[in-house]
């Protein structure tokens, strides 16, 4: 199965903002390969307006094991409150 299937997300973006708890927040996560052809699953998250954000790569072994990466994470995330957002 390819990664760019509709059923394989490769790319998702999501904010997660309550206001009253002071939580302004942005997650990224999107699949690319590496210059080895091997894939990776990037994820990026930060504050909202701030240009300060944190990264982290998981080297995975094949693009069926990506697209199964991306889909626990955006799985995960909307279950703490994020809510898809077009890609920033």
């Amino acid at each position: 199965m390819a990664i760019t299937d509709a059923h394989n997300p490769r790319e998702w973006a999501g904010t997660r903002v309550v206001p009253a708890q002071n939580c302004y927040r942005w997650y990224r996560v999107w699949v690319q390969p590496d210059l080895f052809n091997d894939w990776v699953v990037w994820t990026a998250w930060g504050r909202l307006g701030s240009a300060q954000y944190r990264q982290r790569l998981y080297p995975v072994a094949d693009c069926e094991s990506a697209a199964a990466l991306v889909q626990h994470i955006i799985d995960r995330k909307i279950r703490r409150g994020y809510r898809s957002h077009p890609s920033f």
